[in-house]
């Protein structure tokens, strides 16, 4: 995908009726598929977690994501949200109980319900199955300050335009291109080695932010329906792609 001039205004597709009717279509389709699955990870859970509900909830800008918790609770002292972006990308949490579950995206599999009931009810929508990836205050600062120094046009933009006033997707272009979520093992960030034979952690991280935050802007600018059927379906091969490899695994080894 190449990145076009983006176009800084919020995308009307957004609040459109044709928006809603993708994401009941996209919603109903998965269904036969993500109950099961959901149902299954709702069962694992509650044996490997501590008291507590298996669904986790937690403020975004623009609103509140609803996913399974697949991690225990702090300790008292200890910090829910990781200090940082980078930290939370390539840090590996020992609190994390289900690693499968929250890898291959199965936690996100109440916001796609969520983005159903959303399409139904009238007034503004906070959920979508495909759109911005919701992102905690302090880690959309970090791709703010490091974007605005190249364009601060758009890091405005992207930061108090899109991410307050778009509904939040459990798919979107960004997450789509960079395979984010696959692990946290940093593999996300090793594209940019070969590009600029530079493996500095700095310059990983500039080239890392400004494509996110590109590709969401991109995302607003060339939204369709056409567009999340392409995403959704990507999205789709992939997680497939994915959990098949997992399967097969244990037999070869």
């Amino acid at each position: 995908m190449s990145i076009s001039s983006p176009r800084y205004e919020v995308n009307p597709y957004h609040a459109s009726v044709a928006k809603r009717g993708v994401d009941i279509a996209l919603a109903t389709a998965s269904a036969p598929v993500l109950l099961p699955v959901a149902g299954m990870a709702a069962k694992v859970l509650r044996k490997k977690l501590d008291e507590g509900s298996i669904l986790f909830r937690q403020e975004r800008v623009g609103g509140t994501i609803t996913k399974f918790r697949t991690m225990l609770h702090a300790a008292p002292g200890e910090a829910e949200v990781a200090a940082s972006v980078w930290e939370a990308s390539n840090v590996e949490d020992p609190r994390v109980v289900a690693p499968k579950i929250k890898n291959n995206r199965i936690d996100e599999t109440p916001q796609v319900a969520l983005a159903f009931c959303d399409a139904l009810r009238p007034g503004r929508r906070s959920q979508s199955v495909v759109s911005l990836r919701p992102l905690v205050a302090s880690h959309a600062d970090d791709y703010y300050d490091i974007v605005k120094g190249d364009d601060p046009q758009m890091a405005e933009f992207w930061r108090y335009e899109l991410l307050p006033n778009v509904q939040h997707g459990a798919i979107s272009m960004a997450s789509v291109v960079h395979s984010r979520r696959t692990s946290n093992d940093g593999t996300h960030m090793a594209q940019f080695h070969e590009l600029s034979q530079d493996p500095s952690e700095e310059l990983q991280q500039r080239l890392f932010a400004t494509s996110w935050v590109q590709y969401d802007v991109k995302y607003n600018a060339d939204a369709s329906v056409t567009t999340d059927l392409m995403l959704a379906a990507k999205a789709a091969y992939e997680v497939g792609n994915i959990v098949i490899a997992g399967a097969i695994k244990p037999q070869q080894a």
